[in-house]
């Protein structure tokens, strides 16, 4: 297929189509823009092939190349919506930090040209060259990921939400020192120079997190300007696991709201946070053991109303951050 018929069938065909500006899933596909199909789980796996097409076609959506990181996390989400986890698909998503496409209209049309190229046999290689990226020079993810992975139990109510690419974005001036290349990335950190566990877990460690408790700091002081009460470093349980939570807040209005603040290039979610997060939106299941929370009105130990959590990433001081949120329920 040449150029030239790929547009054409866009005209025809994708430009009448509604555009998905984030990725989603529609009948088991993950897809964007036009209604693009740009993957799908097979037996629990991709194939070297498939995870080839999803390069090409995230790389001519985001117009960049797409390193392993993101690409691991688009692929942990696929994993967890194989299982059923919408809630936990949606997390991956956020952290994949690919967001919604930054020029609907002509990124979509991208896609979709591309993907019609690929689909009459033009090689995903041929595609990164045409886009001007050398795919001997990107790293294609080649981790497979177990069936077995952590994932939220079933059978715990309704479905508990579906996060998607936000429109926020914040710049910070804040200067610190950049976090050791031997130190992994959690989620909880404390004074310059002490490393914290992230949670209950003993594997998962914060580098010194100078950068994360400033830009706590900087979230407490803006929900609070808005009238809201907040408290910082909340536990959250649920079935007898525990996550900590950056923020929690009451706003004028009596709805809660939760923060949790990703710092650093390639941050995680520890399994307790992929437990948990995914229900608060359904109420009645998750609790908190703090007595802080009665400063919200709430009591220790008893179920919490649903409230979502909006996902902050900060990747370092002067750059943007973004954030994600929950989507309502269809």
């Amino acid at each position: 297929m040449t150029i030239d018929l790929a547009r054409r069938r866009w005209e025809q065909d994708g430009a009448k189509r509604p555009i998905a500006t984030a990725m989603d899933f529609a009948d088991g596909w993950l897809v964007l823009g036009a209604g693009t199909r740009l993957a799908k789980l097979e037996r629990g796996e991709m194939s070297p092939r498939g995870r080839a097409r999803l390069v090409a076609l995230l790389a001519a959506a985001h117009r960049r190349p797409i390193e392993a990181s993101p690409l691991r996390y688009v692929e942990r989400a696929l994993v967890a919506k194989c299982h059923g986890d919408v809630a936990l698909a949606y997390m991956h998503i956020a952290l994949s930090r690919l967001g919604k496409l930054a020029h609907p209209q002509d990124d979509a049309r991208r896609l979709f040209m591309v993907d019609a190229l690929m689909e009459e046999g033009v090689e995903p290689s041929a595609i990164l060259k045409g886009l001007g990226f050398d795919p001997a020079d990107r790293t294609l993810a080649t981790n497979k990921y177990s069936p077995d992975q952590p994932r939220v139990p079933a059978g715990n109510g309704r479905p508990s939400g579906q996060w998607t690419g936000g429109d926020w974005i914040a710049a910070t001036g804040a200067s610190s020192a950049a976090r050791p290349a031997d130190v992994q990335v959690a989620d909880a950190s404390t004074t310059r120079g002490q490393e914290v566990m992230s949670d209950t877990s003993p594997t998962s460690i914060a580098y010194p997190g100078d950068f994360h408790d400033q830009v706590l700091q900087e979230e407490l002081n803006w929900y609070r300007s808005t009238g809201a009460q907040c408290v910082s470093e909340v536990r959250l349980q649920i079935n007898g696991v525990t996550a900590r939570l950056d923020i929690l807040c009451k706003a004028v209005s009596g709805l809660l709201l939760g923060v949790e603040i990703k710092t650093g290039d390639d941050p995680e979610f520890t399994l307790q946070q992929q437990i948990v997060y995914p229900h608060t939106l359904t109420g009645g299941l998750v609790s908190t053991p703090d007595a802080k929370a009665t400063a919200l009105g709430l009591l220790p130990g008893q179920p919490l109303p649903p409230f979502p959590i909006f996902f902050l990433m900060a990747p370092g001081p002067g750059l943007p951050y973004h954030v994600f949120g929950p989507k309502p329920y269809q």
